[in-house]
């Protein structure tokens, strides 16, 4: 690489840029850009995953709802030992306080701005104190050298353009690394084993590992070369002490490394070291110990590690998969094996349940795959004496994790809070741990009691998020009480059975990445997800295509995923014949991020790049691409709600003369605007449905799915799905559920009783005066006009406290329905509402605690709003407002009382 030069520079007197060229300027750098610290936010507010990046000092800390900054930006480490680093962000995020943003003042590239950040080298300004930090004052008023926009464009292609050719380089180079350093240690172990001279004759050694060894070589047991063989210490160690202690940490690549020494006052003068003491570790990597089974399930693979690694296979084979577990990803390295040093393929570490059963080679492979579970599992390099209530390995590999708590002492917020406080991934000043780090541990941690269960995916100290793995009771949180058993025992007796985690590991988790392919969040199945899917699923495999689903799915409970695994497990499903059951899926949406769900998830399952295919109008006319689309065979095909009726005609046709089977799933979070597009469908729609539309209002794929139902009842080979959280009567009908009708002359009142109490005087207020209008009307049975303003202005109030993609009817159960229900049933707030005034009721602190319980109580059945309320201050006190004013709660409770009082 040649850098390029210029014709005449001139020197500028300063000495981090002592020549330029002639035509550049020089000024400071706060004539440049605005350089300023980004805001506030908790670490309550931050989750794995979010609508919006956070980034701190240090780069990407996780995801939030709500964000600071949109555009390209250059983003300064604030604090800390990295302050000055340099990263850049784009499109909405949020920049924390940690986190200075460089905003350009005069024209100047992003890359070329950040470039020149990093080559001022900032960490020499920090100033010193409890932590180093940037004064943004003095750096501000650095002078820096200042090119044309065009030359500052054109530096930062040629800085892209090289750096990536050197990236490259560099990754070859680490990876031409890794393979010679198993060379190095493949030739070691050959030394060592074997001898220097190939040609002496060999003998068994009868030893497995061993294999041959020259035949003049003596075989004895190891402790018969050794004076003694000890354990060391387990004693507690302290930060003081008059005897230094090595442990696992300070044994590196064959090195003893004497950082962050412990100590002991006093030892067993047997165990202290001398000159010529060979030092080993007791324990080794998880993967190692469990060493796979490859002899059995990959014998010729293990052939020939062995003949290239010999004894040190199992060293080589353990760190290799620690290596790439921590770059990749635990579950990519389960999903898509390693590469080694001697094979032309990778090395697969499982075997997962193909969809055609027919290879026999494959399905032994699946039977001998190894799942464990251990008790009590000492799993620390940080704090030996740390154990792990269950761990549960696949192969060796260390799968999941569980805290367990009886509730008879403790509940299952005790075990999340051992995870936030006693479970750090990476504690301060040690090493990442290698079952609860990121991404090289345990894709799945639960906490569990004998009535609740809680699962995290990704360990952040304090500020890890929970979130709830219960089956539901009767519509509410938890899990109902189980006449046999705990009521967890689903967790282990379903959920954990052999089929059922395998099929979770292949199938259902999702690893989401960054731009850089990066491993940033894993996705594991709530529940009733899991329940859903696999039920559909079974179902369609017992009856065939043909048949209509209904699954009411709650609006911020995981449903965009739901639908992109129900859309992948329909399109990959084979009958007892070995035959698909759908020639195609067609899903209607018109959020772009299902679209997107479904490319990554289906890429994260096969590595299988064109399988999704989206309709629309930018590609060309709409039945252009669908015929494309069914002739291509694709899997899954994603149209909007305007090109759904054109598609969904399309499916019934070849249905009805072709014989093809398709499953059509439909999302009702979407409606469609009147005008041009609605006019198109106006031979789908009921005479109302059309007059609702020229009166400026909505038809929603729910409507559309059941009017071409109706429409075409009799074709076969068509199977409906549709996701609603509140479905209509006429959606209920279609899909099984008749009108229930009921005969007045038969009910009978249970729950009331009426009692004669001769005549009684007319309550009039103030002086008698009390006029009743005459009844002069029939009533509609609509909401009156008050209430109806009510929950128009909760409405409008609400829809600017939540993020996310909710319907209006969703946020107004919500407040209006399940807040206000819960807090009803207080006994604490019906007292307080009844003796005290507004003003003084709303300042209680107990209906700010009741509020809380009441969102947690809230959260299985509305996971986003309750998840941002307990997150943010912000959104709980708008809660409390909203309820306290059109939401009627204190009138609501003071009513509730007076009628008690009766």
């Amino acid at each position: 690489m040649k850098l390029p030069r210029y014709t005449e520079y001139r020197s500028t007197g300063f000495g981090w840029f002592p020549n330029i060229p002639s035509h550049w300027q020089t000024c400071s750098l706060k004539r440049i850009a605005r350089l300023k610290s980004g805001e506030t936010i908790t670490s309550e507010e931050i989750s794995e995953t979010g609508k919006y990046p956070v980034y701190g000092g240090n780069g990407l800390r996780g995801f939030t709802s709500n964000f600071t900054h949109d555009g390209k930006f250059a983003l300064v480490g604030r604090q800390g030992a990295l302050c000055g680093n340099v990263n850049y962000s784009h499109g909405k995020f949020w920049a924390s306080e940690h986190a200075v943003v460089a905003t350009p003042i005069k024209p100047a590239a992003t890359r070329w701005l950040g470039e020149l950040l990093r080559a001022m080298d900032l960490n020499q300004y920090s100033v010193s104190a409890a932590q180093p930090g940037l004064s943004v004052e003095l750096i501000s008023n650095i002078t820096v050298p200042y090119p044309s926009y065009s030359e500052q464009i054109e530096i930062a292609n040629f800085l892209d353009r090289e750096t990536a050719k050197i990236d490259a380089l560099i990754a070859e180079q680490e990876k031409l690394s890794a393979l010679l350093a198993e060379k190095r240690q493949a030739t070691i172990s050959d030394a060592v084993t074997k001898g220097l001279n190939p040609d002496v004759p060999m003998k068994d050694s009868s030893v497995a590992w061993l294999g041959e060894v020259p035949a003049h070589w003596d075989i004895c047991f190891l402790k018969t070369r050794f004076a003694s063989v000890e354990y060391g210490i387990s004693d507690s160690l302290s930060a003081e002490g008059s005897v230094a202690v090595l442990r696992m940490g300070n044994i590196v690549d064959g090195q003893v490394c004497l950082n962050d020494l412990k100590y002991v006052d006093e030892v067993d003068p047997a165990l202290l070291l001398v000159q010529g003491d060979l030092l080993f570790n007791r324990t080794n990597s998880l993967a190692l110990v469990g060493k796979v089974g490859l002899e059995t399930t990959q014998p010729d693979n293990w052939q020939r590690l062995s003949k290239t690694h010999g004894a040190a296979l199992p060293q080589v084979l353990a760190d290799r998969i620690r290596k790439n577990m921590n770059e990749r990803g635990t579950l990519d390295v389960l999903r898509r094996g390693v590469e080694m040093l001697g094979l032309t393929a990778p090395l697969e570490l499982a075997q997962f349940k193909p969809a055609l059963a027919l290879n026999p080679a494959i399905q032994a492979r699946y039977a001998a795959n190894r799942l464990r579970v251990v008790r009590q599992v000492c799993h620390s390099p940080n704090n030996p004496k740390a154990e792990l209530d269950l761990v549960l390995f696949l192969n060796g590999i260390a799968v999941a994790t569980a805290e367990l708590k009886s509730n008879f002492t403790q509940s299952v917020h005790d075990a999340v809070d051992q995870y936030r406080e006693d479970r750090h991934p990476q504690p301060k000043g040690g090493v990442v741990e290698p079952l609860l780090g990121f991404p090289g541990g345990a894709l799945v941690h639960f906490a569990v009691s004998q009535s609740e269960v809680m699962m995290s995916t990704r360990l952040a100290g304090t500020a890890t998020h929970f979130l709830p793995f219960n089956q539901g009771n009767e519509g509410g949180a938890g899990n109902a009480p189980n006449p046999d058993g705990y009521a967890t025992s689903y967790l282990w007796e379903e959920v954990w059975a052999v089929d059922s985690w395998l099929d979770i590991l292949h199938r259902y988790l999702i690893s989401k990445r960054n731009d850089k392919k990066q491993p940033q969040a894993v996705i594991f199945p709530r529940y009733h997800q899991l329940d859903a899917t696999r039920k559909l699923v079974a179902d369609v495999l017992e009856k065939g295509a043909g048949e209509r689903y209904l699954i009411q799915h709650s609006a911020g409970s995981g449903k965009t995923n739901s639908i992109a695994w129900t859309a992948h497990f329909l399109a990959d499903l084979h009958d007892a014949q070995s035959k698909k059951v759908f020639d195609s899926i067609l899903v209607v949406s018109d959020r772009t991020v299902l679209d997107a769900q479904l490319q990554e998830a289906i890429f994260d399952f096969e590595r299988t790049t064109g399988v999704v295919a989206t309709i629309t109008n930018e590609h060309g006319s709409k039945s252009t691409q669908l015929g494309q689309a069914l002739k291509a065979g694709k899997k899954i095909i994603v149209c909007t709600i305007q090109t759904f009726p054109f598609a969904l005609q399309a499916v019934q046709e070849l249905a009805a003369t072709e014989g093809k089977r398709f499953a059509v799933i439909a999302d009702e979070a979407h409606s469609s605007q009147s005008g041009e597009a609605a006019a198109k469908l106006k031979q789908l729609l009921s005479a109302q449905e059309w007059a609702e539309l020229q009166d400026g209002g909505e038809v929603d794929t729910e409507a559309l799915l059941t009017a071409q139902m109706e429409a075409r009842p009799g074709v076969k080979g068509l199977t409906y799905v549709a996701f609603t959280a509140t479905p209509k009567a006429k959606t209920l009908e279609l899909f099984g559920r008749k009108r229930d009708t009921v005969d007045l002359s038969k009910v009978v009142l249970t729950h009331h009783t009426l009692k004669n109490r001769g005549k009684q005087t007319l309550g009039l207020r103030g002086e008698g005066e009390y006029k009743l209008q005459p009844m002069d009307a029939v009533g509609s049975g609509s909401v009156q006009e008050k209430q109806e303003a009510y929950l128009t202005e909760i409405i409008e109030l609400v829809n600017g406290l939540f993020e996310g993609d909710l319907s209006n009817g969703d946020q107004l159960v919500y407040v209006n329905g399940v807040l206000k229900g819960k807090l009803l049933e207080n006994e604490t707030l019906l007292r307080q509402a009844a003796s005290n005034s507004k003003e003084h009721f709303a300042n209680s602190p107990d209906l700010k605690e009741a509020m809380l319980n009441a969102i947690m109580d809230a959260l299985d059945a509305h996971q986003s709003m309750s998840t941002q309320a307990l997150g943010s201050e912000r959104v709980r006190d708008g809660l409390r407002d909203i309820l306290l004013g059109p939401g009627q709660l204190y009138e609501a409770l003071r009513s509730k009382a007076e009628h008690r009082a009766r």
